[in-house]
């Protein structure tokens, strides 16, 4: 259970901070994070991710066409933030499944630089994005 949430925007809120970690009784927790995405980021990710499934056809490990859905390059673009994989075999030793994915951690400036990467890609694949067709880029 949190007890409070204070977002630090001035001298004042840092003192309310400093006071309430000085009546914590023993064994309290204090976590400081930054914030997290915004829901416009998420929103233009998702979106990005949209028009990249529809305009692209990625190749699987024997080069044979694979359209990807949404949730598909969502995680790639994750992975290839992220760069790091935690990758097990289902029970059948059949498949494996990347269990290291997730945005739900990332914070503003991660989110920036995610979807950097995919206008890079996007760049680099033709992608024409809905946002610039409206924009008129």
């Amino acid at each position: 259970m949190s007890l409070a949430t204070i977002l630090l925007t001035s001298q004042k809120r840092r003192e309310e901070a400093c006071a309430l970690i000085m009546r914590a009784p023993d064994r309290s927790t204090m976590e400081l994070r930054e914030n997290k995405r915004t829901i416009p980021q998420n929103d233009k990710f998702h979106a990005m991710c949209a028009d990249v499934a529809r305009q692209v056809v990625w190749k699987d490990v024997f080069g044979r066409p694979l359209k990807m859905t949404q949730e598909s390059w969502k995680r790639f673009f994750l992975r290839m933030y992220q760069q790091e994989a935690l990758v097990v075999p289902n029970e059948e030793g059949t498949a494996f499944f990347d269990l290291g994915v997730s945005s739900a951690k990332l914070v503003k400036k991660d989110f920036m630089d995610l979807i950097e990467i995919v206008h890079a890609f996007a760049a680099r694949n033709s992608v024409k994005f809905q946002e610039q067709e409206r924009e008129g880029t």
